[in-house]
């Protein structure tokens, strides 16, 4: 490892902003199937962490992060409901080959635009529920962007809340009381629910819609305040895509 020092300091400070979903048990990947997960990082977030910053922030590079059901990870750059680049893509996601990438042509990323991640996973092999925690048995959805100028900004994340996919599931309202109340851990409650399940066809497509509608919006600063009130909600954006023009790679 070489470092290099200057008494001469640049003119902007570098930050870096994760974008995607909230690490928290509140995601769900069904087993035995594949399953999209969608994480906003949404305008409203965005506008309180650049504050007056309203020519934007300029992203050079980006990491994109799952665990080992992660297959495909892309973040959309979205402005006025339009698709207008990619923030990251990997079409074919190792965890085992994480990287940080570099743009030919920095992005610039302004207060009134929104950002979504994807993360696809195949959890084929699995009979149970993966959670969102930091084991790597666990799963994660992350695009981690590096920007300047540094704002007082480092997570801009959402997710659907519990008490939603467990109604669309068939979690009986009895349960749901005692369910919520956990913190890095889900209780006791939770699994034996989960584990009631019957996984099929139209529980999981129930359970999937959910990732288009309204997500709880995780907005903090880079000391971990928070920017938005935790009860924050924001709807999925309607926006016009850009095809995901997926490689094939060569079968031998």
């Amino acid at each position: 490892m070489r470092l290099w020092y200057t008494p001469t300091l640049r003119q902007h400070d570098v930050g870096v902003l994760f974008a995607g979903e909230t690490n928290v048990m509140d995601q769900v990947i069904p087993p035995g199937t594949t399953f999209v997960t969608h994480g906003l990082c949404s305008g409203q977030c965005l506008r309180r962490g650049m504050g007056d910053l309203t020519k934007g922030i300029h992203v050079f590079a980006y990491v994109l992060h799952a665990h080992l059901l992660g297959r495909k990870i892309q973040t959309r750059h979205v402005r006025n409901g339009v698709q207008i680049g990619w923030l990251g893509k990997d079409s074919h996601y190792d965890f085992n080959y994480q990287q940080t990438r570099s743009f030919s042509e920095e992005r610039v990323v302004l207060p009134t635009d929104d950002i979504v991640t994807e993360c696809h996973y195949d959890s084929s092999a699995r009979k149970n529920v993966t959670h969102g925690a930091l084991s790597a048995l666990d799963e994660m959805c992350f695009a981690i962007l590096f920007y300047y100028p540094r704002v007082n900004m480092s997570w801009c994340t959402s997710h659907v809340p519990l008490r939603l996919q467990a109604e669309v599931v068939g979690i009986p309202a009895d349960d749901n009381k005692s369910v919520w109340q956990y913190q890095k851990k889900p209780h006791p409650a939770l699994l034996s629910a989960l584990g009631r399940v019957t996984w099929n066809a139209t529980t999981i497509a129930s359970l999937q819609q959910l990732q288009m509608g309204r997500q709880r919006v995780s907005c903090e600063s880079a000391d971990g305040h928070r920017l938005i009130e935790a009860s924050f909600t924001a709807e999925y954006p309607v926006f016009t895509a850009l095809n995901d023009n997926d490689r094939k790679c060569p079968v031998h």
